[in-house]
């Protein structure tokens, strides 16, 4: 199972500056490193690492602090970095996050992070040091939770986040009961408000909650012998009372009485939230076609005598 961008992304900070053999690993061979501050481009995964290898070298004290989870901690005798939001979908994520550097200096840092074929292929860092309120803006503004005040956490989770841990392991448990004979948690986790479509693998495509329900009733009639269900998630998103997610559903089972085979499908869902509460009303599913893309580096150039012109 291939990792999603998010995945990918965070192992990427989690490297960083610990383990360089990983960190070039996640990088693309034409990767290249952003500082706009200081106006630097730094081009290829060995200059990237020279650079990061020699500011080490020239540091004299070491300071280790303590994140919001002890997994972020990294390289207490370099710097550390406290990763406090990651967000994103697709191949470009945005990581905010917590510098501490030898003698207790604590920096603010944006990072955009750019993936291609599956790499980090571009990052553009800012560093920002933390400044003090100024006292006549106190009258219209209130505290900000700090990622070192111990509430880095909760003040870290972006709206996808939220999203994904209240409905995502509901979701996976209806389609599992679904898989078993069971149509009502996949009815349950449904908007009943029009307008909702599905367009279905198994080849209905149809819109109203009166249609829906009963195609979802008849679904679950046909399935039998089910060993395994899971959802793989490749990109998210969501915006106040919209969100998307989409992704593979990988299941084993008996099909209308046929044999148990596994079988995988491209899924993609949109949700909207009623009365606090995330409910789907769109669901797109269907069997991945034989991937017939060009290789990474085949020209997208087109030769006039194929096109004869």
């Amino acid at each position: 199972m291939k990792p999603s961008g998010r995945e990918i992304v965070e192992q990427y900070m989690q490297a960083i500056p610990r383990d360089w053999d990983t960190v070039r690993v996640l990088q693309h061979p034409d990767f290249v490193g952003e500082y706009p501050q200081s106006g630097e481009v730094i081009r290829g995964r060995d200059n990237f690492r020279a650079a990061n290898e020699r500011y080490s070298q020239v540091q004299t004290e070491t300071r280790r602090v303590t994140g919001p989870e002890d997994r972020w901690i990294l390289s207490p005798g370099l710097w550390s970095l406290t990763p406090t939001r990651i967000v994103g979908a697709g191949d470009t994520f945005t990581v905010e996050a917590l510098a501490t550097y030898p003698g207790g200096v604590s920096y603010h840092v944006v990072a955009i992070l750019e993936l291609r074929d599956g790499k980090v292929v571009r990052g553009r860092t800012y560093f920002a040091a933390p400044f003090e309120a100024p006292a006549w803006r106190a009258p219209y503004a209130e505290p900000m939770a700090r990622p070192d005040d111990g509430q880095a956490e909760e003040h870290g989770r972006s709206e996808v986040d939220d999203f994904l841990d209240t409905t995502i392991p509901r979701q996976v448990e209806a389609e599992e009961a679904l898989h078993r004979g069971d149509a009502m948690p996949r009815m349950a986790m449904w908007s009943h408000e029009d307008p909702v479509t599905l367009f279905g693998a198994l080849g209905p495509s149809k819109s109203g909650w009166s249609e829906l329900s009963r195609l979802f009733r008849w679904v679950a009639s046909l399935f039998s012998g089910v060993t395994e269900y899971r959802l793989e998630l490749i990109a998210a998103g969501a915006s106040e009372d919209l969100a998307y997610t989409v992704g593979y559903e990988h299941s084993t089972a008996s099909v209308n009485g046929g044999p148990a085979e596994p079988k995988t499908l491209r899924v993609t869902h949109v949700y909207r939230r009623e009365n606090g509460e995330w409910k789907i009303v769109h669901r797109h599913g269907d069997f991945p076609p034989v991937d017939q893309s060009p290789p990474a580096e085949a020209s997208t150039e087109v030769s006039s005598h194929v096109t004869g012109r």
